[in-house]
């Protein structure tokens, strides 16, 4: 079956490399974005933005039991489970099917971040350099403005700055694609490595 890569782009008041993945997307104020996935390792991107509905493949792909592949797939794993199932309507994907990346190139002792994995690889594709401005005006809270209540939390909303959410969007797409050209080029792993790995998360989930 036909694997299913993605990528994230989100948004919470957490601090997520202070506080981890489960505390970020445990925050009311969490969501995703966006969500750019493709089934064929690449050459065709799809979008979802939020507000719309679950895409049908999406569905059909989960309901059919089918694979998830993300570079550090927990985080996807959930912000999906988190954010999109209860906030967005989508369903839920059971832990297993779930493969990540980051882990099959940290068993081959190669960076466990993918803009040094793409160095690393000499990969074709590379991440986009503007991402992190682009991360600190869309994923973060913004300052109060003058005028406005400073306890409250308030963010840079994408119809508000359209041309830089088309470059935060454009940044997505290429995850995606370094994404999967890292797969192409890493060895996959066992059966018994991957069982290997579902069983570190369930422990993760369980705290």
């Amino acid at each position: 079956m036909t694997d299913l890569s993605i990528d994230f782009e989100t948004r919470s008041d957490v601090d997520l490399p202070k506080e981890g993945a489960y505390r970020y997307f445990a925050s009311p104020h969490a969501d995703v974005l966006m969500a750019h996935y493709t089934f064929d390792e690449g050459k065709t991107i799809h979008r979802w933005v939020r507000g719309q509905p679950c895409p049908a493949d999406i569905e059909t792909h989960i309901m059919t039991g089918g694979r998830i592949t993300a570079f550090n797939a927990a985080f996807e794993r959930l912000g999906w489970w988190a954010v999109l199932c209860k906030k967005h309507g989508w369903p839920k994907p059971d832990l297993r099917r779930f493969r990540c990346t980051a882990v099959a190139a940290a068993a081959q002792q190669l960076p466990r971040s993918l803009d040094k994995l793409a160095e690393a690889l000499d990969l074709p594709v590379k991440k986009d350099k503007e991402g992190k401005r682009l991360i600190n005006k869309f994923s973060k809270p913004r300052r109060a403005r003058k005028g406005e209540d400073p306890t409250k939390i308030y963010w840079n909303e994408p119809e508000d700055h359209p041309e830089d959410f088309a470059k935060f969007q454009n940044y997505c797409d290429d995850d995606v694609r370094v994404e999967c050209a890292a797969k192409r080029r890493l060895v996959p792993q066992s059966d018994l490595e991957t069982e290997y790995y579902h069983l570190g998360e369930e422990i993760n989930d369980r705290g």
